[in-house]
């Protein structure tokens, strides 16, 4: 007998959204392994709502694996008396838990209505008092609060803000971010109104901005460190500014630039990214350039930006003796491979995606057919309404499958599994022709990405006193490192 463990440990059983769980649903859908039984430790842990519940367990039925739960003895799929209490005792499960969660959260709606913080992150300025539950200023801290306000108002940038912060080391810290700066110049918590249910949590780690009206607001709850006209004036600059002081955002996995993630800053210890610049002569030119400084200002670190195509250039000429022909090919199977079955799985998951938006699809066609049988004249006003909640309810959750379906399906559009096969049959035909890093050069960017990443660790980018560049290659493979100092700009 074979035991194979899919462990969670830190993900709630309220979502399926576990890697493990999900993991284990694709091994049983996909017949990757011989699974016979799940075993789990409680109901709980296995699903808490009842339609996840029922859909999972109906999957598991379908491929012929039962279901036991170790502390609740009668929780089995193995007679229909068994799975029918599974069905009852995670149906009054789940209705216990609602309750307990409406209990909570109306005591939470009463405490916010008096102004008191429910926990979380106490805005930097404030402290909490432990017997009221309310805000109290920091004065030290809150001086700098009303610093950066004005700052903003008087034509400061995010980045200049975060560059006076860092040189003069305020809140004890020695880096500042430009997104925490812009957090703090929109939380209106420091007008001295108190804010809660701004936004709500729609996923494990997602959260959506609420409508306003359902915003529960505490005027005059606590001492404010800035002005309401302060404030306003400042959003107004926020939205005009919005388009230039953005926080720089890396989307490494994304990214076209081949060192994206390797190159580390010699003097700070960021990585570089890619950032396209202009000359004068407005000609975008492209540079790997320090996160360090371009999240914390040139106060905390003052590297220089090294143009792409250079920088692209060295590291692949150094890795001639390394990228053969034998391992080009070997490397160009072994891509592709482990892309198809990438692949392989994101379709999977578009087939659960679709499966879902039928049975929601399903789901809200019996709503509407339920609200046509009911008789508006007969004082059934709640009925109507509680119909009428279900359906957009399940049309919103319709809406969001939908868009990420769309995105599942963005991911899949453009592979062609054969496209190795296809590779081998043209290596054949070219004779004699060489593979080597002049051949790899011809790729797009992503590819040329993916196997220069096998074999570089890092590469460590400084700035030397005298203007040149040391650049020090650190390689995965049986390679001596190279070190060299480069003159001149870069």
């Amino acid at each position: 007998m074979h035991e194979e463990y899919y462990s969670d440990l830190d993900y709630s059983g309220g979502t399926d959204k576990r890697p493990q769980f999900q993991k284990m649903m694709y091994d049983i859908s996909n017949k990757k392994k011989q699974i016979d039984v799940v075993i789990v430790y409680n109901l709980s842990r296995f699903a808490r709502d009842v339609l996840d519940l029922n859909k999972y367990l109906k999957l598991l039925k379908e491929h012929k694996v039962d279901f036991v739960s170790c502390s609740e003895e009668m929780l089995r799929t193995d007679n229909p008396y068994r799975e029918f209490m599974i069905n009852i005792i995670g149906s009054v499960a789940q209705l216990q838990r609602q309750q307990i969660a409406e209990t909570v959260r109306d005591n939470m709606l009463i405490a916010a209505e008096k102004g008191e913080f429910l926990g979380g992150v106490t805005p930097i300025g404030y402290k909490v008092n432990e017997f009221t539950r309310k805000f109290e200023v920091v004065k030290e801290e809150a001086d700098v609060v009303k610093l950066i306000f004005k700052k903003y108002a008087e034509g400061d940038g995010l980045e200049l803000i975060t560059q006076y912060l860092t040189e003069n080391k305020l809140f004890n810290k020695k880096k500042h971010s430009k997104t925490t700066i812009r957090s703090m110049l929109t939380n209106p918590n420091y007008t001295g109104d108190f804010y809660y249910n701004r936004r709500q949590n729609y996923d494990v780690v997602k959260k959506r901005k609420n409508k306003e009206e359902d915003w529960i607001i505490v005027p005059k709850n606590h001492t404010p460190i800035v002005s309401w006209d302060l404030f306003n004036f400042v959003q107004a600059e926020l939205k005009n500014r919005r388009k230039n002081d953005n926080p720089f955002v890396n989307h490494n996995k994304l990214s076209k630039h081949i060192l994206s993630g390797l190159i580390e800053c010699g003097n700070c210890g960021c990585h570089y990214w890619g950032n396209p610049k202009k000359n004068g002569q407005n000609k975008v030119y492209e540079y790997y350039v320090c996160s360090g400084k371009q999240r914390h200002s040139r106060a905390y670190c003052q590297a220089k930006g090294i143009r792409v195509e250079k920088l692209d250039a060295i590291i692949l000429d150094s890795l001639k003796d390394v990228i053969t022909h034998d391992v080009l090919m070997d490397l160009w199977e072994k891509t592709y491979m482990l892309i198809a079955e990438e692949i392989k799985v994101e379709m999977a998951n578009e087939m659960v995606i679709k499966n879902n938006i039928k049975e929601l699809k399903e789901e809200k066609k019996r709503y509407v057919k339920q609200l046509g049988n009911v008789d508006p004249e007969n004082d059934e006003a709640d009925l109507i309404s509680m119909y009428q909640n279900e359906i957009k309810l399940v049309q919103r959750e319709i809406s969001e499958l939908e868009n990420s379906l769309q995105e599942e399906e963005g991911l899949t559009g453009d592979f062609d599994i054969t496209a190795v096969f296809d590779f081998k049959k043209v290596v054949s035909g070219m004779g004699n022709t060489k593979l080597d890093i002049e051949f790899l050069k011809t790729f797009e960017r992503k590819q040329i990405k993916q196997i220069v990443s096998r074999f570089i660790e890092k590469v460590i980018v400084q700035d030397l006193d005298d203007g040149s560049t040391k650049v020090d290659i650190k390689y995965k493979v049986n390679k001596d490192d190279l070190q060299l100092i480069l003159k001149g700009p870069l």
